[in-house]
């Protein structure tokens, strides 16, 4: 072999590995875009279903002490309504008579359980 060729064999394996990175850098280069696009839009829909997630507990802590409320009244109502039947059962004479009406409206207002 002649210095030339060794020169040329050697230029050319050289070519052919430059050609190889280039391809290979394309590609991880390419494949860098796509993931990056991939993780943005994966941010996006996590910041999204957060903000999601903190709508729906201000919802429930909402509903919760509106239930909360309306067993304290029901409580409350339903007393009421005892002692509404209690006194008209131990009032005498024509005011039992007068007191028994109260309680048997509200007695006939009151759902049944």
């Amino acid at each position: 072999m002649t210095p030339r060729t060794v020169c040329e064999c050697k230029c050319s394996s050289f070519k052919k590995e430059m050609d190889k990175m280039t391809r290979t850098t394309k590609k991880l280069e390419k494949e860098k875009r796509e993931l990056k696009s991939k993780s943005a839009a994966t941010d996006a829909t996590l910041i999204e279903l957060a903000n999601e997630k903190m709508a729906m507990q201000e919802q429930q802590d909402k509903l919760t002490k509106k239930c909360a409320q309306l067993e304290s009244l029901c409580r409350t109502l339903q007393g009421q309504l005892a002692e509404a039947r209690n006194s008209g059962g131990t009032s005498s004479g024509a005011g039992a008579g007068a007191g028994a009406a109260p309680a048997d409206k509200l007695s006939a207002s009151a759902p049944q359980e």
